[in-house]
C-alpha cells in the first residue's frame, strides 16, 4: 500500500497552485498542474480544516478546476478529504473521480445545486444513503468543514465493483450518512486517475469551496479516519504544576 497526503500547508496565500510548488511541507506533490479553464485553484488562509492553510476552488463558468494524482495502479483505493461550502452552490457539480486508464469507466462524487452528494458511476447507477432512502445525501450545510471518506474495490471485475461513502461533520466518529454499492461497473480494471476539484457542471460554481486535508491509498480497502490532530499547533497552551 502507498499512501499519499497533501495539506496545503507549504502553500503561500492566494498564489496559485502548481505541481512544482504543492509538495514540501504540504506533502506529496500533484502530479500535474491543476486544469483551470475559466477558474483557479489557490492556496488560501480564509478556511482551513485544521493549520494554517486549505486549497480554494473558484470558477465563474462551467469550467474544469481540479487537483489531480497518478497512483500506483490499482483495483482497490480509499481517500479522505475535508470540504467547505462557502455558500449555496448554483449547480451539479462533480468534486471526486476515480478513473481506470480508459476514461469510460469511473465512480465519481457530485453535488446538485441543493448542495446534496451522490455516488455516481460510469453504468448510472447510484446506491441510496441510509438517512434519506434515496440516492441524494442530506443538504451539507454551508460553512461547516466536512469529512469525505470513500473506498472502492474494482477486483471483482466489470459489474462486480463495491464502494461504500460516508460523510461525517469534521472528525467526528459519528456518521452524518452512508451509502453503499454492490454489483456496479466501474470499468472493472486498475484505477489509474485521482481528480479532486470542480469537474464537470453546467454554470459556475456561485462560491468558492475549499478542500482540505487529503489522502489517498492504494491497495486498501480500509477508512482512512480523520486526520492525526485538528489542534492548530499556534493556538494550544498547556500549564505545568510543579509542586503543592
Amino acid at each position: 500500500m502507498t499512501l499519499w497526503t497533501n495539506t496545503a500547508e507549504g502553500g503561500t496565500d492566494t498564489v496559485n497552485v502548481t505541481a512544482a510548488n504543492s509538495g514540501g511541507a504540504s506533502g506529496d506533490a500533484w502530479t500535474n498542474d491543476p486544469i483551470v479553464t475559466g477558474g483557479t485553484v489557490t492556496y488560501s488562509a480564509t478556511q482551513k480544516q485544521k493549520g494554517t492553510r486549505s486549497y480554494k476552488i473558484d470558477n465563474t463558468s462551467n469550467a474544469n478546476v481540479y487537483l489531480d494524482w497518478r497512483p500506483t495502479p490499482s483495483r482497490q483505493m480509499v481517500c479522505r478529504f475535508y470540504i467547505y461550502l462557502s455558500g449555496t452552490l448554483n449547480t451539479y457539480t462533480t468534486w471526486l473521480m476515480f478513473q481506470p486508464a480508459s476514461a469510460n469507466a469511473y465512480i465519481s462524487l457530485t453535488t446538485n445545486g441543493s448542495r446534496q452528494l451522490r455516488v455516481d458511476s460510469f453504468a448510472a447507477t447510484f446506491p441510496n444513503w441510509t438517512g434519506t432512502g434515496n440516492t441524494y445525501s442530506p443538504p451539507l450545510a454551508t460553512a461547516t468543514w466536512y469529512r469525505i471518506e470513500l473506498k472502492v474495490d474494482n477486483s471483482g471485475g466489470t459489474s462486480a465493483g463495491t464502494s461504500t461513502c460516508q460523510i461525517y461533520v469534521g472528525d467526528s466518529g459519528t456518521l452524518f450518512d452512508e451509502a453503499s454499492a454492490t454489483g456496479q461497473n466501474y470499468g472493472g480494471a486498475n484505477f489509474e486517475k485521482f481528480y479532486l476539484g470542480r469537474y464537470g457542471g453546467t454554470t459556475g460554481l456561485g462560491n468558492p469551496v475549499y478542500l482540505d486535508d487529503i489522502s489517498l491509498a492504494d491497495s486498501s480497502t480500509t477508512m482512512l479516519g480523520p486526520t492525526a490532530s485538528s489542534v492548530d499547533p499556534f493556538t494550544w497552551t498547556k500549564t505545568i504544576t510543579i509542586g503543592g
